[in-house]
């Protein structure tokens, strides 16, 4: 899932400090992230990413404890890898529905419980999370292992991750954080719309929108990779823009 190593050279939150600096001219950029990263993680801590306070949120309270009322607002995006690492099955690329199911309630407690000490660290502070654009669209053009695409394969896939999105959703509402609608960006749910893709004729406009915004359509060596490219995590950025509040 990661071949390409540009992937990690871009960012959305990058991104977004230059879509949002000019609304706080003295801001700057605090990056905290962890390739890999699941909600679990999260909390307890991962070998190849060993923050100083021993997780990924310990980090975080520490930073946001020793800046009292320099901090504007805080982004999120996690649920992702959980997803993909107990509900992908990597010998067919299917996105198994009922495991989905049942691993949301675990995704949606572990959330509840980094938001809710993001909170105690830096009461009043804005917490943004966001919705997934759905990395598995790209297998109606682009087969597992590179083979042919299987769009029945995509269009079952995309049930399934529907489902987690609306999950994380509710969790984020639960816990009063406002969500940047990154799924509806990348039009996830649009088979109707058919638009021309290079190399693969007419596909449905979100097919398209994660061939051309992510490196899911790509052949090695830049891909395959489930990361978006610098146009993807321009419109990530742009989907926490139209929500962040300064």
């Amino acid at each position: 899932f990661h071949k390409n190593p540009i992937a990690y050279h871009q960012s959305y939150s990058n991104q977004l400090f230059k879509l949002v600096r000019s609304e706080a001219i003295k801001l700057r950029l605090v990056k905290l992230g962890c390739g890999g990263e699941t909600t679990r993680s999260f909390i307890k801590g991962v070998r190849h990413c060993p923050f100083p306070e021993g997780s990924q949120l310990a980090q975080a309270v520490k930073f946001l404890e020793s800046n009292p009322g320099q901090v504007e607002f805080i982004t999120i995006d996690l649920g992702g890898n959980d997803i993909i690492g107990a509900c992908l099955n990597f010998r067919t690329a299917a996105l198994k529905l009922n495991c989905v199911k049942a691993v949301m309630p675990t995704i949606q407690a572990n959330l509840t419980t980094i938001l809710q000490t993001l909170e105690t660290a830096a009461p009043g502070v804005p917490i943004y999370g966001m919705t997934f654009y759905n990395p598995l669209l790209g297998l109606w053009v682009l087969g597992w292992g590179g083979g042919p695409g299987d769009p029945s394969l995509a269009q079952a896939n995309a049930k399934s991750w529907a489902v987690f999105n609306a999950g994380l959703v509710a969790a984020y509402e639960a816990n009063g954080v406002t969500v940047a609608d990154v799924a509806g960006a990348f039009a996830i749910s649009d088979f109707s719309d058919l638009v021309p893709l290079k190399g693969a004729g007419m596909v449905p406009l979100n097919v398209a929108n994660d061939c051309n915004w992510t490196w899911n359509c790509t052949t090695p060596p830049l891909g395959w990779d489930i990361h978006p490219n610098n146009k993807g995590y321009g419109v990530i950025a742009q989907a926490f823009a139209d929500v962040v509040t300064l």
